[in-house]
């Protein structure tokens, strides 16, 4: 679902969220063009979270933890595991 993204997006959020680096960081890796790191990974955070409600319905439980989904386009669903 991260492809559906821009690609300076998609890049911002994939090192933010899955590498773990700072903005700043972010910023310094791809360049001194990229001043707007910080707009990158909030904009990106939120067309991945529109792009994850499109596809589905997540199921969680009293405490607010992710237990399962289902695809909204499909009968499928998916339980996580603990």
């Amino acid at each position: 679902m991260l492809a559906q993204l821009p690609v300076g997006q998609r890049e911002a959020v994939e090192l933010n969220e899955i590498q773990g680096l700072f903005q700043q960081e972010i910023a310094d890796k791809q360049g001194p063009l990229s001043s707007s790191a910080n707009s990158h990974v909030q904009q990106g955070r939120s067309k991945l979270r529109q792009v994850l409600f499109d596809c589905c319905r997540f199921e969680h439980d009293r405490r607010g933890n992710l237990i399962g989904y289902r695809r909204n386009r499909s009968n499928e669903s998916h339980q996580l595991d603990a």
